[in-house]
């Protein structure tokens, strides 16, 4: 049996989200320059990714839709009884809001949330924000204290609408209960030890090791705690392996090891953490280039250095769930609005070799 790892993922975690509308302002520019020039977008290019994990939610929600696991149409009162009586800011004034929030609403950001701070007559208040520290019950639950925007179904408004909707799908899917409390705490410990010797626990899939816990797998884990404003490298691997764990669930990732898995992939629903290792590209990589005696690169407008290919437990990239003392919480570089970028790599056995003539 041959086997081999395959470049699976490659993509970019906002490390420092005050930064994000630098970012922004250099994507825009670099393509409002090839526009002047009449130039085509290279098919290498590399952009960043935002909200990312707003997709996933839905597609995640419209599953268990699908499952009749819920209505389009039902309040989300039905399950969450701090939306039971919301409030709209009109006129300066706060009213009773004429319709109750639904899923629909939430996936269509039609539900008058929103972003940041609102101001206005009877109401003056900041906006609600989330770290990882804040379960999605108490962020949830601090929203509903907030006035709506304008009255659900009435208006179109980007905000914390796919938040809420990850809350609701909570209960209408028991196992993102079960995983997200108590159960971390105590695999937590067992399962970082483990990953970060080299073989995380694949039982234990709801937890990432030293990253932190896989679930919920909806919303985000960076934010404004002292926690992650020193070790922002951590937090966006947690990012990165909520979102890996939750295409597992949905079944677009496959088993790609043993011998059941090797002409024919069969879908796994659950994350096989030691299928994978990854490897901190940008803004300070893990490698310093390529192999020794590796042939030269291709031409390429890529700006992403070449990297090794691992083997299964060693080189140039670590397990998942693998403590960043180790190998990254001094690669964050802090002031410059750099995005972290990882190589994702998946072990892969292959049935070539298998087959006699």
């Amino acid at each position: 049996m041959d086997a081999t790892y395959r470049i699976i993922s490659i993509g970019a975690f906002a490390a420092h989200p005050l930064w994000n509308e630098q970012g922004a302002q250099r994507t825009a520019h670099a393509t409002t320059t090839l526009i002047e020039a009449g130039k085509a977008m290279p098919k290498d290019g590399i952009f960043r990714l935002q909200s990312m994990t707003k997709p996933i939610v839905a597609v995640a929600a419209l599953v268990l839709y699908d499952e009749g696991k819920f209505t389009l149409d039902e309040p989300i009162s039905k399950h969450l009884p701090e939306w039971a009586e919301t409030k709209v800011l009109e006129k300066s004034e706060l009213v009773p809001a004429r319709h109750a929030i639904t899923p629909r609403m939430l996936m269509s950001r039609s539900s008058g949330l929103y972003y940041g701070p609102i101001e206005g007559g009877a109401f003056s208040g900041g906006g609600v924000s989330r770290d990882e520290d804040t379960t999605l019950e108490t962020f949830s639950k601090e929203l509903a204290r907030k006035p709506l925007k304008f009255h659900p179904g009435e208006g179109y408004q980007y905000g914390h609408s796919i938040d809420v909707l990850g809350r609701y799908t909570a209960f209408v899917n028991p196992e993102m209960l079960l995983f997200s409390g108590a159960t971390s705490l105590y695999a937590l410990p067992a399962d970082a030890a483990a990953a970060t010797a080299g073989q995380p626990i694949n039982d234990l899939f709801w937890v990432a090791g030293a990253w932190g816990p896989g679930y919920p797998m909806t919303g985000f884990s960076n934010g404004g705690t002292v926690d992650h404003q020193i070790e922002p490298v951590r937090a966006t691997s947690l990012s990165a392996f909520r979102g890996l764990s939750l295409m597992h669930r949905l079944g677009f990732l496959s088993e790609t090891i043993g011998t059941d898995n090797l002409c024919e992939r069969n879908q796994r629903f659950v994350i096989r953490k030691d299928a994978y290792r990854w490897q901190f590209l940008a803004p300070s990589p893990e490698s310093d280039g390529p192999a020794e005696g590796a042939p030269p690169p291709v031409n390429s407008t890529n700006q992403v250095r070449e990297v090794n290919p691992p083997s299964r437990y060693s080189t140039c990239t670590h397990p998942t769930g693998a403590s960043t003392v180790g190998w990254g919480m001094w690669r964050d570089v802090p002031a410059t609005g750099e995005d972290h970028s990882y190589l994702l790599f998946q072990w892969t056995d292959c049935c070539f070799g298998v087959y006699g003539d």
